[in-house]
């Protein structure tokens, strides 16, 4: 009789646990599937086409982009001395933008440019380049 009523007990004890366990579950699904629904198409304010006279200070809100956009590089190494072009300034495919600085071609044109010496001078034109004198 004993045996009975610990079998019985521990069944009714295993029948509670099922059973709170199925409750909670069911309330966990209920509470997953959410009944507020949200709008999915965002909201946008649009105002019809019109004409409308455009003043110098006119301001408008958005963004521009180029249709071709290019790198410029350098053919040559040296300094970028004269740039010019201003923003926004329309060019040309292999349109020059500016000059490079280039000391070793500057020196070459300095000699080039020089008259020749006499021809009983004895002195290099290129020691008195490398010396500093024009």
């Amino acid at each position: 009789m004993k045996r009975i009523l610990i079998i019985g007990a521990v069944a009714a004890l295993i029948a509670l646990i099922a059973f709170r366990l199925i409750n909670n579950k069911k309330d966990i699904d209920a509470a997953k599937t959410s009944s507020v629904q949200f709008q999915t198409t965002p909201v946008v304010d649009v105002q019809p086409v019109a004409y409308e006279r455009l003043d110098q200070n006119l301001s408008l809100l958005g963004t521009v982009e180029a249709q071709n956009e290019g790198d410029i590089i350098a053919e040559t190494r040296g300094k970028l001395q004269n740039f010019k072009l201003v923003l926004g300034t329309y060019v040309k495919k292999g349109q020059q933008v500016g000059y490079v600085q280039d000391p070793f071609r500057a020196l070459l044109l300095k000699i080039m440019r020089r008259p020749l010496p006499m021809p009983n001078a004895k002195w290099s034109v290129m020691s008195d380049y490398c010396k500093g004198e024009p």
